[in-house]
Formats: C-alpha cells, structure tokens, sequence
C-alpha cells in the first residue's frame, strides 16, 4: 500500500491518461507548462513527474467536475518485447 501512496506518474503515464503521444507531453512541458498539470521537480534530475492526485484534481477541474472521480494510474508494461497487439498498434499510430 505505501508503494502505491508514493508512486508517481511518469511521462508515459501522463499521456496515456491525456490520450496524447509522449512527444506532446515533453513539447507542451517546454513551451506551455499551464497545459498540463502541476509536476513534481526532483532535485538534481531533469525527469518529468506528476503525482496521481494532483493529476486527477486538475482533470476535474478541466471538465468542471465537482464529484471525485475514481482514477488509477495506468498499468505499467512489463519489460520485453512487444505484443503482437502492441506491434499493431504502434504501425497504426496509436501511442507507445
């Protein structure tokens, strides 16, 4: 449970939930931060960092959404090659 408290939602995470590519995410963090949410910047490292609920508060107040929404971060894929599926996907231009 404390692993789940402290994990943080890296770049790939973020676009998964904002439905975008990873490029998007690091040109909308350079050139308009106001478009994302609030990161987390970790001393000493240039890596992008966004808290789960930080993230989930900003979407409701995107949509207007007074309600708490249920939210979880995406899985994470295992190492190793790609699915079949994931192979597919990626040749079709879906994210990844």
């Amino acid at each position: 449970m404390m692993n789940e408290e402290l994990s943080l939602l890296d770049v790939s995470d973020l676009a998964k939930i904002l439905k975008t590519s990873r490029k998007s995410i690091y040109v909308r963090s350079s050139q308009n931060p106001g478009e994302l949410p609030p990161r987390i910047k970790l001393p000493g490292s240039r890596v992008l960092r966004w808290h789960p609920q930080v993230v989930r508060r900003w979407l409701e107040e995107q949509a207007g959404i007074t309600q708490p929404v249920e939210f979880s971060p995406p899985p994470k894929r295992r190492p190793g090659r790609p699915t079949k599926e994931e192979e597919l996907a990626r040749q079709r231009g879906g994210a990844k």
